[in-house]
């Protein structure tokens, strides 16, 4: 397995390293694996850009590792994951990311289209919740109520003698 090699920011073009072009049949071309911790949005000669700040893998089909800290993702999974960003509740709160990335051709003007896969639901969770989740620990709030006394000495009556 290789070493994953740090990227500035990961986009089908940074992790693919080559101009990209249009496929003759759709492919995969790699796996994102990450947490998003919020988003910068800008613009560009290309129109406005959304990047999502967090810790991101990325592994490609030839098994080509990198990390970085800024993703680019397409539309409609890009809409998907600002939707989940901006409802985060506080700066602890994250959403995980797992999906794969594709291509396929189409008849836009450069000749092919980004697919994404989910393959985990879209959804924030906070470091506390991760860590109970992996020890099978009852979320707060979520413990049973113990169960009744039964010690006639636990209920309020006096032993005799006292």
């Amino acid at each position: 397995m290789s070493k994953p090699e740090m990227l500035k920011k990961i986009s089908p073009k940074t992790v693919m390293g080559e101009k990209i072009t249009a496929p003759l049949e759709a492919g995969h071309l790699f796996r994102v694996v990450g947490v998003c911790s919020g988003l910068k949005t800008g613009q560009s000669n290309f129109g406005e850009w959304v990047a999502f700040t967090g810790e991101f893998n990325v592994e490609r089909n030839d098994g080509k590792r990198f990390y970085g800290t800024k993703l680019f993702l397409p539309d409609p999974v890009q809409t998907l994951l600002v939707t989940a960003v901006k409802g985060l509740a506080d700066k602890s709160s994250l959403v995980e990311v797992a999906l794969d990335v594709g291509i396929k051709p189409s008849d836009a003007p450069i000749g092919y289209e980004y697919t994404c896969s989910p393959l985990v639901e879209v959804a924030a969770s906070t470091p506390l919740q991760a860590l109970m989740e992996r020890i099978g620990a009852t979320p707060v709030g979520q413990t049973p109520a113990l169960p009744a006394p039964k010690d006639e000495r636990a209920k309020g009556k006096k032993k005799k003698g006292r």
